[in-house]
C-alpha cells in the first residue's frame, strides 16, 4: 500500500534490487513527481539496461511491485512480465505508519508543499473524490494538518485503488512491517528459506 516504505525496502535490499521509481524519477502515483525530476522514456530504458547489466549474474533480484506505467514512463514489457511471474511478497503497514512516512517525505519543504497543493487542484481528484473532499483536503493543507490530509488521501483514494489492482495478484507470503529494518530481515529470511 502507498506509504509502506517499499522504495526504502528495495534500496535496503541492494545490490540485489532495482529501484524502477528511482530510475524513472517518479513515485508512480498522482503525487509521484513531487520533489523529483521525472525522466524521459529513453533515459529510463538506458538506466534499466545499465542496472540489468549490473545484476546479470545474480540468482534473483527484487523489484517493487509497479503498474505498467510509472508516471508517463512505460516499463518494458519483458521486465513487466518477469515481475508478474516472480515471487510476490506483500508488505502490510498500519495506516499510522504510512501516514507518518508520507508526511515526512512530502511535506519537508515549501516547494513540495506547493506542488502538493497544485495536485490537489487536479481534475483526477475532483472526479474521483468530489469537490467536498478535495476542498476539505485543501483546507487541511492550508491549516498545515498534513496528517489528516494524507489519511484522507490514503483511505479515500489510494487504498481503494490498490485494493482493486491487487485482487489479481496472488502473494506467496504476506509480511507486516514493524520497522524498515525488521521487514528487510523478514524478506531476506523468507527468500533464504524458500
Amino acid at each position: 500500500m502507498t506509504g509502506s516504505g517499499k522504495t526504502e525496502i528495495i534500496n535496503r535490499l541492494s545490490p540485489l534490487s532495482i529501484d524502477l521509481e528511482g530510475l524513472a524519477g517518479h513515485r508512480s502515483s498522482l503525487f509521484g513527481h513531487v520533489g523529483l525530476a521525472p525522466r524521459q522514456q529513453k533515459m529510463f530504458e538506458n538506466l534499466i539496461h545499465e542496472e540489468l547489466t549490473r545484476v546479470n549474474s545474480f540468482e534473483y533480484i527484487y523489484f517493487e511491485g509497479e503498474s505498467k506505467k510509472i508516471g508517463n514512463i512505460n516499463i518494458p514489457q519483458g521486465i513487466f512480465d518477469r515481475m508478474l511471474s516472480g515471487t510476490i511478497i506483500k508488505v502490510h503497514a498500519d495506516l499510522e505508519f504510512r501516514v507518518a512516512r508520507i508526511v515526512a517525505e512530502y511535506f519537508d519543504s515549501e516547494k513540495k508543499i506547493r506542488e502538493v497543493g497544485r495536485v490537489l487542484e487536479s481534475h483526477v481528484l475532483k472526479n474521483r473524490l468530489g469537490m467536498k473532499t478535495v476542498e476539505y483536503m485543501k483546507d487541511c493543507l492550508a491549516k498545515e494538518d498534513y496528517d489528516e490530509l494524507v489519511e484522507v488521501l490514503l483511505v479515500k483514494y489510494y487504498d481503494p485503488s490498490y485494493n482493486h489492482s491487487q485482487k489479481r495478484l496472488k502473494a506467496s507470503v504476506e509480511l507486516h512491517i514493524n520497522s524498515i529494518d525488521d521487514i528487510v530481515e523478514k524478506i531476506k529470511n523468507y527468500v533464504k528459506e524458500g
